[in-house]
């Protein structure tokens, strides 16, 4: 029995190195893979963000047509669309950059 314990002990360990080894090869493309989809993801959110902004600006802009468009009647609202436009992607750009590069970092799945 402990003869067939070290064995199996033994054949468990050989097929971990060889997993382990398998994978190696392949690890960088796994990375880029999850890079890619962290990438995608982003860009997709930044999409729907933006085009929800859009949307309200029109609607406000439709809204107050006739009358001048302005915050407290100093500020024009197209400026602070732009402001969330802005700050949305640099925001989005500035996370987006720092998940990918975690990502090529993570290594073997952890």
């Amino acid at each position: 029995m402990v003869g067939e314990t070290t064995t199996t002990g033994q054949n468990a360990a050989a097929s971990v190195a060889a997993e382990s080894a398998a994978v190696k090869w392949y690890a960088p493309y796994l990375r880029a893979r999850h890079a890619l989809a962290e990438w995608t993801s982003h860009c997709l959110v930044v999409i729907g963000i933006l085009v929800g902004i859009r949307v309200v600006e029109e609607v406000v802009t439709y809204l107050w047509w006739p009358h001048a468009m302005s915050l407290f009647g100093v500020l024009p609202l197209r400026f602070v669309f732009d402001a969330a436009d802005l700050g949305l992607l640099g925001g989005f750009l500035t996370y987006g950059v720092y998940r990918v590069i975690v990502s090529y970092w993570v290594r073997d799945g952890h």
